[in-house]
């Protein structure tokens, strides 16, 4: 903790339990909020938000996309230290 901690009156705080709390109410209104959405905040529409809609697959990565990415790189040069180059 440290000494520098004051309290609303501008007075330091020495006690550590003090400091504790002094700063776990500092902090309350930030890290604590309502886990239930506040509804009337909600567009009222019946589609669900856009970005819950985009699919990705979880399957392995084709050949050719492999190869695609591959290309894309600069020849000679790895974003690694794998020192694995990108001809193919």
């Amino acid at each position: 903790m440290s000494d520098s901690v004051r309290d609303v009156n501008g007075s330091f705080i020495a006690d550590k339990t003090t400091k504790i709390e002094h700063w776990r109410e500092h902090f309350k209104p930030f890290l604590n909020f309502d886990t239930e959405p506040n509804v009337s905040l909600l567009p009222s529409t019946t589609k669900p938000p856009r970005f819950l809609t985009h699919s990705v697959s979880c399957d392995p990565p084709s050949e050719a996309e492999v190869a695609d990415t591959i290309k894309r790189l600069c020849n000679n040069k790895t974003p690694e230290e794998d020192a694995i180059s990108a001809e193919i």
